[in-house]
């Protein structure tokens, strides 16, 4: 069972439904003209990601060559947690460079 929430009912309503009964509420949905939302974590993370394959790798080589946090930080325009997990291989795992143990 899937919990999905339906324009037009009370929106703390959120109940169970069957397969059958979602294929039915897409269907009618898309007859009505109604635009149909997707969230996939491969979808969002992929799309909504703050730097470039290039970027990542720059950063990672400057933290491996030494570079302060900070100057990365305020270089790459993300957190200090993001630049760590970054450098670490923590976040964009798919994407190359020297990984280091992305230490403060």
């Amino acid at each position: 069972m899937t919990r999905v929430y339906i324009p037009g009912e009370d929106p703390l309503a959120v109940r169970p439904m069957t397969p059958d009964e979602i294929a039915d509420l897409v269907e009618r949905a898309r007859a009505s003209g109604q635009k149909l939302a997707r969230r996939t974590s491969e979808s969002t993370s992929r799309s909504c990601r703050a730097l470039t394959p290039e970027q990542v790798v720059e950063l990672r080589n400057d933290r491996s060559r030494g570079i302060k946090l900070r100057r990365l930080v305020k270089k790459y325009g993300v957190s200090l947690g993001s630049v760590c997990r970054i450098a670490a291989g923590t976040y964009y795992r798919d994407v190359g460079g020297p990984l280091t143990g992305g230490g403060r």
